[in-house]
């Protein structure tokens, strides 16, 4: 074929578009095909593009998530002060170890008494705190350094410092976990309208009503004295001292086992048994409950020294968690005042 050229289009492309004539019509059927296949494309483009864009304020707010969590967790901020406002005191004076019935906890802040809240396990106490427990309340609190607080119903403690309390009603029992001689440094000291009590590693209660305070020491000595002034007199296990509204001291004896102190077991904060030995965890009952433990045996004590107890009694009492305990060691407890007798079951231990 030969190809001529139009003078006045020096365009050969467009020449040779015009030579080849129209182009036969596509089948109705191929369009359709090819206008599904175009659509779904596009379709699927958009639902991509949809996604990347989902998926970036996804991203947006997780990562506006994560920024709260930090905040909420203590992370510091580039802006603002960290510093906590002035008269606020951060730092925890005890902790909370178990709770019975209703007890709160108050802010006391420059004069200035916060709103009541529920006091928890596990709850960290500020010092500047005022814990009250109510009719049917009482609470077990620990402080640094072993020592153990107990805190009966209608009960109002204020937390001065770590070693510092303002008892205002109610009573408290402090178990210092230590023998008089160890050397553990100045003891608690607990301050009333009436006196002021410094334990010397001990047990003792202090209990306020009818117009005065009464002490009660279990074991070791609680030097007694009035506010400002030196400690001139001590009480120790067995006695008891009650100071009057006039400042009048009187001594005398009490029975240290009596049903007087049946309410410190209600509170108690369980032994940890597990991995302990069964001889660790008598010992440790034995003290919660002010007695003396004696084997019937030294083949008994032996075996309990090197049997190793697993589980938790966590939501027991003393006298629940002996009742679980020693029967799977093989063992049985009887009680007397002041004494935590240990034996043994019928053919399951050494020394019956």
């Amino acid at each position: 074929m030969t190809m001529t050229t139009d003078p006045m289009n020096d365009d050969p492309v467009g020449t040779l578009i015009r030579l080849a004539g129209g182009r036969p019509e596509v089948p109705a059927e191929r369009e359709q095909r090819v206008r599904a296949a175009v659509l779904s494309h596009w379709k699927g483009a958009q639902s991509r593009r949809a996604a990347r864009r989902r998926a970036a304020m996804s991203f947006a707010a997780a990562a506006a998530a994560l920024l709260l969590v930090a905040v909420g967790l203590g992370v510091p901020r580039i802006r603002g002060s960290a510093e906590p406002a002035a008269g606020v005191n951060p730092a925890a004076a005890a902790e909370v170890q178990r709770i019975a019935g209703t007890v709160e906890i108050v802010s006391l802040e420059e004069g200035m008494e916060g709103p009541a809240t529920a006091l928890r396990p596990g709850q960290r106490v500020a010092a500047g705190s005022q814990i009250r427990t109510g009719p049917d309340g009482r609470a077990a609190i620990s402080l640094p350094g072993g020592r153990s607080l107990r805190l009966d119903t209608a009960t109002r403690l204020t937390v001065q410092a770590a070693d510092l309390l303002t008892l205002e009603a109610g009573a408290v029992y402090e178990d210092s976990g230590t023998a008089p001689s160890s050397g553990a440094g100045p003891g608690l000291r607990i301050e009333t309208h009436h006196a002021v009590f410094r334990a010397i590693g001990t047990q003792f209660e202090v209990r306020l009503g009818d117009g005065g305070a009464r002490l009660r020491v279990r074991e070791g000595a609680v030097e007694i004295g009035s506010l400002g002034q030196s400690l001139p007199q001590r009480a120790g296990a067995g006695e008891q001292a009650v100071v009057d509204g006039a400042g009048g001291l009187t001594l005398s004896t009490y029975d240290p086992h009596g049903p007087d102190w049946d309410w410190v077991g209600a509170v108690v904060p369980m032994m940890r048994i597990d991995g302990r030995t069964a001889r660790e965890f008598l010992e440790w009952a034995a003290r919660e409950k002010g007695q003396r433990l004696v084997f019937a045996t030294p083949a008994l004590e032996e075996a309990a020294a090197g049997t190793r107890l697993t589980g938790s009694v966590d939501s027991l009492s003393v006298d629940g968690a002996l009742d679980a305990v020693l029967p799977a060691c093989g063992l049985r407890s009887t009680q007397t005042p002041g004494l935590l007798s240990v034996g043994a079951l019928r053919g399951s231990a050494p020394g019956e």
